[in-house]
């Protein structure tokens, strides 16, 4: 598998764009920016295809402890449609240390249905143990090498059933992480469209439905060829097909006069029959009297 090459950072860095596939950008929630769709479509300049939008919750609050927090989720993913994020998109829920070794598989589930209500592909980035209680979202594994600000070469792989790995954290002087993460699924573009890179997942089509990053082929853009002499002349030698026949059903053939007699002789041997029985139950009859 070919990795695509990411980033997060918490506000742009423009200069830093350059050799990477995907990007993590903060649209709503307790962060400390929150990306303009202006600065968002810069990441473009950078050679950045996809974007990852990510919410996050209260930090200062037990926000899980109501109704597995669904409340405090569906109000995050609000806040992303008044971003104006698209329907399709994926969106992720950041979930720090801290509040993650207190949040169930609840909570998950939650997380995934407040974001299937506004038709978004739902997303953790979080610690390998609550990335374990979740079976319903899309995985982010936030696992450094090192201590924060220790670069690291990217790994060749993902961690099996994860779409995104935090290998390292706070590096470029503290400015971005490094990240990887997996063709072939869905990702928002700079220009706020939600696209495939590589390949089409077909699991994330229900939500809206992707388009390769190629250009797609329409009907507009398509320009009908001039055909050539070779293709006229093949055109003039193809032999029409032959029209169809309806079928009609043959006609059934008379019967040979041995045949006739047969049938006759049946008749008679019936008829006879017949007879006898009737005079046998007449006897019958006349002998119970």
């Amino acid at each position: 598998m070919t990795l695509l090459v990411g980033a997060d950072s918490a506000s742009p860095q423009s200069d830093l764009y350059r050799g990477h596939d995907v990007w993590g950008v903060y649209i709503a929630g307790d962060t400390f920016h929150v990306w303009t769709h202006a600065e968002v479509a810069a990441l473009a300049a950078g050679g950045v295809r996809g974007v990852l939008p990510i919410v996050v919750p209260d930090q200062k609050a037990n926000w899980w402890a109501e109704n597995d927090g669904y409340g405090a989720l569906e109000a995050l993913v609000r806040d992303a449609v008044a971003w104006g994020l698209p329907a399709g998109s994926p969106l992720v829920l950041d979930v720090e240390e801290g509040q993650a070794v207190h949040i169930g598989s609840n909570t998950c589930h939650a997380w995934a249905i407040a974001c299937g209500v506004h038709h978004y592909l739902p997303w953790f980035y979080s610690l390998a143990g609550l990335l374990a209680r979740d079976h319903w979202c899309h995985h982010w594994l936030a696992k450094w090498y090192g201590l924060a600000g220790y670069d690291h070469a990217a790994p060749t792989e993902l961690p099996p059933e994860h779409l995104g790995w935090q290998y390292a954290g706070n590096v470029e002087g503290g400015r971005i992480d490094r990240d990887i993460f997996a063709p072939g699924h869905t990702y928002l573009t700079p220009q706020l469209k939600v696209e495939t890179i590589m390949t089409v997942n077909p699991g994330e089509a229900a939500f809206g439905q992707p388009v390769p990053t190629e250009t797609p082929v329409t009907a507009e853009s398509v320009t009908p060829a001039e055909p050539t002499a070779e293709d006229i002349t093949a055109a003039e030698t193809v032999d029409a097909p032959a029209p169809e026949v309806e079928d009609v059903a043959e006609p059934a053939p008379e019967p040979s006069a041995t045949e006739v007699k047969a049938l006759a002789d049946l008749a008679a041997a019936k008829e006879k029959l017949i007879q006898v029985e009737e005079k046998f139950h007449d006897e019958i009859s006349r002998f119970f009297a």
